[in-house]
């Protein structure tokens, strides 16, 4: 794959026939949760200024939320069908094959807001050959830091706990604490077969652990059983978050998620308030020289 450095350092996407970015989403249930997409899709165009695909897996028709999308993010779109009776496993549903000819692939849940430009989080996704996680490390550092064996907080049993304890490879190891609502890959294969290793599982657990664990613990083994997580470039990108005091806008990275499991409703006033303060901040202009900055991590 030829991709040249520009004159910055980074990486020239325009360099490279193999990216070819796609963004997608799923989206069922009440009007909420469709509201709360409104507002990510419009947070993609004014301040992650996206030009690939947008996928869109729902249960409405394509006309029935087209007024969601905008104007820019309407020139290359996919639909396919998303179902309630799936729930959080609508994400690994990609046997219709509508992706296969994209890289890299983002998937985001509809909580998530972005706030500056995600080229070079999908160039670096493209060049990362593994499944790629934000973690709730920081929020839970005395769980991330011993070992599985360990766990005994009821929280672990999100990040996989149970897993962890009848695998005789993990007793002694410590693992990152996946959030499973951004989940970015540098090719559909690599996704397609982390996907039906999931649902394989999946099958084996009861509705109740399904419905209150989600799939979350499930992903988060998986990646790290096989070895195809990665779960230190989102943390770069991505802020997960469940209040405005902690996303100051001078530090925006990428991507805010309002992870916390809530009702739709609960998070979209929260959602809302931080398009306006980025809207307000744009339109104010550089209070400073440079004008805000996105934090240098190290990429």
């Amino acid at each position: 794959m030829a991709m040249h450095e520009t004159a910055n350092g980074r990486h020239d996407p325009h360099e490279s026939s193999n990216f070819n970015p796609l963004i997608y989403y799923c989206v069922y249930g009440d009007h909420s949760y469709y509201d709360c997409l409104c507002i990510s899709l419009a947070s993609l165009q004014e301040f992650g200024n996206f030009h690939g695909t947008l996928g869109i897996a729902c249960d409405r028709r394509p006309d029935q939320i087209m007024d969601c999308i905008p104007d820019r993010l309407r020139t290359n779109l996919i639909f396919s069908a998303a179902s309630a009776e799936r729930s959080w496993f609508n994400r690994y549903y990609l046997e219709h094959g509508l992706y296969d000819a994209y890289q890299p692939i983002l998937y985001c849940d509809v909580d998530v807001v972005f706030d500056a430009d995600v080229t070079n989080m999908l160039i670096d996704i493209l060049l990362r050959p593994k499944v790629c996680c934000a973690t709730e490390n920081a929020s839970i550092p005395g769980l991330a830091d011993k070992p599985t064996r360990l766990w005994t907080e009821n929280v672990s049993n999100y990040f996989g706990r149970d897993l962890y304890e009848g695998d005789p490879d993990f007793q002694d190891v410590r693992v990152a604490l996946g959030n499973s609502g951004i989940i970015g890959v540098d090719n559909p294969a690599r996704l397609q077969a982390v996907s039906l290793l999931v649902k394989e599982i999946a099958a084996s657990r009861s509705a109740e652990q399904l419905q209150v664990f989600t799939d979350q613990p499930i992903l988060d083994y998986v990646l790290h059983k096989t070895g195809e997580g990665d779960f230190t470039l989102l943390d770069r990108y991505c802020r997960l978050t469940h209040d405005l005091q902690s996303l100051p806008i001078a530090t925006r990275r990428g991507l805010a998620h309002f992870h916390p499991p809530a009702p739709a409703s609960a998070k979209l006033p929260i959602m809302k308030a931080y398009l306006d303060a980025l809207a307000r901040d744009r339109d104010a202009g550089p209070k400073r020289a440079g004008g805000w900055d996105v934090v240098d991590t190290g990429l």
